[in-house]
């Protein structure tokens, strides 16, 4: 696998790793979400919900759609689409288990 390819996931993951990142990820899921309808689901300060949205959206994680005064943002469903599957992958493996790597 090319050195970029890595570095890019590198950063998806790194992006990822932050547990009020995937609780915004998975707000967006199935939904278009607004700033202030985060702020009130998460009880975050609208600063940083903004900082981790517009950091989502550097990594090419969400995109956004402007209607009215309002700027909603929307997960880029191709871009989750092997990540969710990797994470479903780690999420159901035991730390305690001692089991052969599985290729993906």
């Amino acid at each position: 696998m090319k050195i970029s390819i890595l570095k890019h996931n590198a950063t998806l993951y790194k992006t990822l790793g932050h547990v009020k990142r995937l609780e915004i990820v998975c707000l967006l899921q199935g939904h278009s979400l607004t700033v202030n309808q985060i702020v009130q689901m998460t009880a975050l300060r609208q600063a940083t919900v903004s900082q981790h949205l517009m950091e989502l959206k550097r990594n090419k994680l969400v995109s956004t759609k402007k209607i009215g005064k309002e700027i909603y943002y929307s997960l880029i469903q191709k871009s989750l689409v092997a990540l969710t599957k990797f994470a479903k992958h780690l999420s159901s493996l035991s730390p305690f288990e001692d089991a052969e790597p599985t290729v993906i």
